[in-house]
């Protein structure tokens, strides 16, 4: 519903819905920021801003059939791949570091809560990104290109902070969070055998039960967000290319009016017929131009290199901790 075709079957697979529901997530849970931006608007408007409830116990909890959706409605767009890695200045595409990056395009999922509150999960990725600079600042350096193999060890790094938030007992995470979060990946396996038998003893069997099946998924769980990763970066490559030939169609038949428009007056007499023709050389030799250029861009966007334009990301060097302007761009999901 929220994946672009190109990218669909990346986590649709039954491989990896088994996989995903184990760790609290759907394939609907997928997508560009813009879609998982609007998921989560949509789920906030199903559940009627309802959040979910930290003081019932998990089995209740789990009950709801819209106990995933409700946490989803509490979560902010992410990107799996730090944005700034790869665009200097947000909501400034001219200051992508490659050529078809669109951070509006990038791939995310949703994320718990405020990007700089480290006991959420949205606070857990931050924080692994945080650390991921710190690793690559010297090796190769702030401003620099990193390679698209650097690149993606950053993003698994920060797709296993996502998956792991909230699943271990010495992270510094409120219980009501951790509940939350065991009650959304109950929800999603309510027929398990395993899991419906603990429910019916405690909240501990319960846990022990779904801390077993997440342990057992997470690694095939976290590859197939790599693989989804791999086929929107592929789509953004798709997308910038299909625009540049539209450019290119819609240069090229302006440059055929042209033409026509000097045709219609060749050989027409008298200073205004020919004040006429010269105006339309100009246009004709500037509509050419402008389909040349169309072309050689369009040439460029078929010949890119999608793992090369990944890898230009670059590591920036601002200070690492939030500021105020941090705090307010987080308010509109940035990460």
């Amino acid at each position: 519903m929220f994946l672009a075709a190109a990218a669909a079957g990346t986590v649709r697979s039954a491989a990896c819905v088994k996989a995903l529901a184990a760790c609290g997530y759907t394939p609907d849970d997928f997508g560009t920021y813009t879609e998982i931006k609007d998921r989560i608007g949509k789920a906030k408007a199903d559940t009627e801003g309802a959040t979910v409830s930290g003081q019932a116990s998990l089995a209740d909890q789990a009950k709801d059939p819209r106990v995933h959706e409700r946490w989803v409605a509490e979560c902010q767009s992410g990107h799996i791949a730090e944005n700034s890695r790869h665009q200097a200045k947000r909501d400034d595409p001219t200051t992508a570091h490659c050529s078809f990056y669109d951070m509006n395009e990038a791939p995310c999922m949703p994320h718990a809560g405020n990007a700089f509150n480290p006991k959420t999960q949205h606070g857990a990725v931050l924080t692994q990104d945080r650390q991921t600079r710190r690793d690559l600042r010297g090796d190769p350096g702030p401003g620099k290109k990193i390679g698209a193999e650097r690149e993606r060890g950053a993003t698994r790094k920060a797709i296993d902070a996502s998956l792991d938030w909230g699943m271990n007992d010495d992270q510094d995470v409120t219980q009501v969070a951790k509940d939350k979060r065991y009650a959304a990946i109950v929800a999603l396996n309510s027929k398990d055998p395993k899991i419906a038998a603990a429910a019916k003893k405690s909240d501990a069997e319960f846990k022990k039960a779904i801390d077993a099946k997440y342990k057992e998924n997470a690694k095939k769980a976290a590859e197939c967000i790599e693989s989804y990763v791999d086929a929107q970066w592929k789509a953004m490559a798709g997308k910038a290319r299909d625009a540049k030939k539209d450019a290119t169609d819609q240069a090229k038949a302006k440059a055929a009016a042209s033409d026509a428009k000097v045709a219609a007056l060749e050989g027409q007499k008298g200073k205004s017929a020919e004040k006429q023709l010269a105006q339309a050389r100009e246009e004709q030799a500037a509509a050419h131009a402008e389909h040349a250029q169309a072309k050689q861009e369009l040439k460029a966007a078929e010949d890119v290199d999608v793992d090369a334009c990944r890898g230009e990301a670059q590591v920036k060097g601002k200070p690492l901790t939030p500021t105020a302007q941090d705090a307010t761009q987080t308010e509109n999901n940035t990460e």
